[in-house]
């Protein structure tokens, strides 16, 4: 009898313990796609803001200076960002 239930107490550790190392994987799963789809869309992010920049140029006489300016950010210094 006392085996019995020994095993039964076994089986029962066993199968709680699968189950959290199931919902550990999963969520560790959850976790690193979390973190993929963060970076892509930073990334992306990152390149839209790069990709709506315009750059114009201004003509006075024989001097040509280029201007840079973005549509989002009009207040953006392209002299201090860091790429």
């Amino acid at each position: 009898m006392k085996l019995q239930n020994a095993r039964a107490s076994a089986e029962a550790l066993t199968t709680t313990l699968e189950n959290l190392d199931s919902e550990l994987q999963e969520s560790v799963f959850q976790s690193h796609y979390d973190v993929k789809r963060t970076d892509w869309y930073t990334e992306f992010v990152n390149w839209r803001r790069k990709s709506l920049l315009i750059v114009h140029r201004v003509s006075h006489g024989k001097n040509r200076k280029r201007q840079t300016r973005s549509k989002i950010f009009p207040s953006w210094n392209p002299d201090e960002a860091v790429m």
